[in-house]
């Protein structure tokens, strides 16, 4: 059995995030990095949804090396993930993927909508606006790094 590049503690820490960095690049060298919504993690595999079906899309086509990042607010804690993605628009997991998409728009919207409301915070636009067309994209990764506080660096590979 290959060795995990994800420990339990940045499973769980991934999992308090509704978004995550991705980057890519284009074949012309281009540089992007979006946000996108993490929909489930499985072993080393990290599923993102897309809504905005553009650039991120165009470039994982052409080039499918990718990197996630994130930060612990808390800890300060920065993590970059880096791997190899393939989009999934298509079949029987894209359908099962999407439906956990829409439950995870709903879940977003509603609690966005509870904390405005508990706050007395307004939100410029309606909540459930995510566009109902939804890409998948499957990262495999081959690479953690843990960033400190203090600079240092803890690399694990795959």
């Amino acid at each position: 059995m290959a060795a995990k590049v994800l420990t339990k503690k940045i499973v769980k820490f991934l999992k308090t995030n509704e978004f995550l960095n991705i980057a890519t690049c284009s074949s012309d060298m281009q540089p992007n990095v979006a946000p996108k919504i993490l929909l489930k993690i499985d072993g080393d595999c990290v599923y993102l949804g897309d809504y905005n079906i553009d650039r991120t899309w165009m470039n994982i086509r052409s080039n499918h090396r990718v990197s996630l990042s994130c930060i612990d607010m808390d800890t300060l804690v920065g993590y970059q993930l880096n791997g190899v993605a393939e989009s999934i628009d298509e079949g029987l997991q894209q359908d099962k993927l999407s439906k956990l998409f829409n439950k995870k728009k709903l879940d977003f919207s509603t609690n966005r909508i509870i904390e405005g409301v508990r706050c007395g915070k307004e939100h410029r636009s309606s909540e459930m606006v995510f566009p109902d067309r939804v890409i998948v994209y499957k990262i495999r990764l081959e690479e953690v790094i843990e960033i400190q506080p203090e600079g240092t660096l803890e690399r694990k590979k795959l």
